[in-house]
């Protein structure tokens, strides 16, 4: 996994492959903790594959959730205070 991880990013620093995390990893991106993320799989959030004990999440998996809970900005127009 690590050597295909280190495969992955070429020379000009842009992935020519999916990125995978460890529920460690990820916990350290997010900056959540390991309960938060068993929430998010046993809830159906967070998509995720598994062998063992072990669990491992791609960069879609990832994208995918945030952008499932992603909120919109907003602004009030003209100068008015909101």
């Amino acid at each position: 996994l690590e050597e295909s991880q280190e495969r992955s990013t070429s020379g000009n620093g842009t992935s020519n492959e999916c990125r995978i995390y460890t529920n460690k990893e990820l916990m350290k991106l997010l900056g959540v903790e390991s309960r938060y993320l068993k929430n998010l799989r046993d809830n159906g959030y967070l998509s995720y594959s598994r062998h063992g004990d072990k669990f491992w999440y791609t960069q879609n998996d990832v994208d995918t959730f945030l952008q499932r809970f992603k909120y919109e900005a907003f602004a009030c127009g003209g100068g008015a205070i909101c």
